[in-house]
């Protein structure tokens, strides 16, 4: 250690702490301090000013004054370096030097006074201790059907809600299929609230759940284990997606998930991702696929059968779409198809989950 030392850590535990804020930075920002960490009293912070990751890093000793710097360039140094290897962190004029058994880096030194500060009101916080509730399997099992459309900011999110029966839920939907999920308890503050997708994907990339969840104002927090996640949230209404949810739809079929799964994809392989077409008969379903400079793809399933109303014993469904649901049922033993009439939406439930799927049909 040198008189201008500011940090001192292991590699293995600086590489761990400052690689878990990678995800937060922005890929499109050259805005110098959206690829920056500011290492302050222990605490390691990183943002895109839409959401802020704070992680504990186990220092050595005192920090004498806060440090600031690009993050990519040091953890991907960091991954060639034993983890049992003191790292030191200390002032060499306007650049900071890393140091480690006899190597010497030089990293570029902003001004940690001038990072963004991400404002949260703790005055106004509502709290809701939700210690392993299920929160952040729920937000996983709904972010397949989230949107990426800047035109519609407010389906870029995870919406918080309660269904018919009052029960709370998460919701997402791009418009074309919709995912609704059942959560254990319903945090203070956070009904009709919509958590962006980039915040969703980064709570559920966490091995663990949080044992804390805040709201004030427009902003959520996250608490883990030595990790702080706060985000703004979506400003806009979201859909009403109760009176899109096809309430009552008869039941079409019921069949065996991972027969029905194994089938979409050869179907799906075949045609290029074409809309497969579903014909109900009597005791079995037939899926096909056409294509005018290729062929047709046929395939049949025995399955359980209900009676149809409406026009509604055929119907194409798009493939890829299709793949994503089947997907988040792969641990139920079979999946239930409900549909009121032939260009009403398609409900896909099993008895096994609470998990609720809607999928749009199409013409074929």
């Amino acid at each position: 250690m040198t008189d201008n030392t500011v940090l001192e850590m292991q590699a293995g535990d600086m590489n761990l702490a400052l690689s878990t804020l990678l995800p937060v930075l922005s890929k499109r920002s050259k805005i110098p301090f959206m690829n920056a960490v500011k290492i302050d009293d222990g605490k390691a912070t990183a943002t895109d000013l839409d959401m802020e990751v704070t992680v504990t890093v186990p220092k050595k000793g005192d920090q004498p004054e806060s440090l600031c710097f690009p993050l990519p360039s040091i953890t991907r140094l960091l991954k060639h370096v034993d983890s049992d290897e003191d790292i030191i962190i200390s002032k060499q004029d306007d650049t900071l030097a890393v140091l480690f058994n006899g190597s010497n880096y030089s990293l570029y030194k902003y001004d940690a006074r001038e990072f963004p500060a991400f404002v949260w009101n703790e005055s106004g916080a509502k709290e809701t201790i939700i210690d392993n509730v299920g929160l952040l399997s729920a937000l996983k099992s709904v972010f397949f059907a989230l949107s990426n459309d800047e035109l519609r900011p407010y389906l870029n999110g995870v919406c918080f809600s309660r269904d018919a029966n009052g029960s709370p839920v998460v919701v997402s939907t791009d418009g074309h299929r919709m995912a609704i999920k059942q959560i254990p308890v319903m945090p203070e503050g956070f009904e009709n609230v919509i958590v962006p997708r980039k915040t969703v994907a980064y709570l559920t990339s966490r091995g663990y759940e949080p044992w804390s969840c805040k709201h004030s104002q427009e902003r959520v927090r996250f608490s883990f284990s030595g990790l702080t996640v706060t985000s703004r949230l979506i400003v806009g209404t979201y859909p009403d997606w109760k009176r899109l949810y096809p309430h009552d739809a008869p039941v079409l079929f019921s069949i065996e998930t991972i027969k029905l799964f194994r089938i979409v994809k050869r179907l799906q392989a075949f045609s290029k991702g074409r809309p497969i077409a579903f014909t109900i008969g009597e005791g079995k379903i037939e899926l096909d696929v056409s294509l005018a400079d290729i062929g047709i793809g046929r395939e049949t399933i025995v399955c359980e059968t209900f009676a149809t109303t409406g026009g509604n014993d055929r119907f194409g469904l798009n493939s890829h779409y299709l793949i994503d649901i089947l997907n988040e049922y792969k641990g139920c033993e079979t999946v239930t198809f409900s549909q009121k009439t032939s260009e009403a939406p398609i409900l896909i439930h099993s008895d096994d989950s609470d998990l609720r799927c809607i999928q749009m049909p199409m013409r074929v």
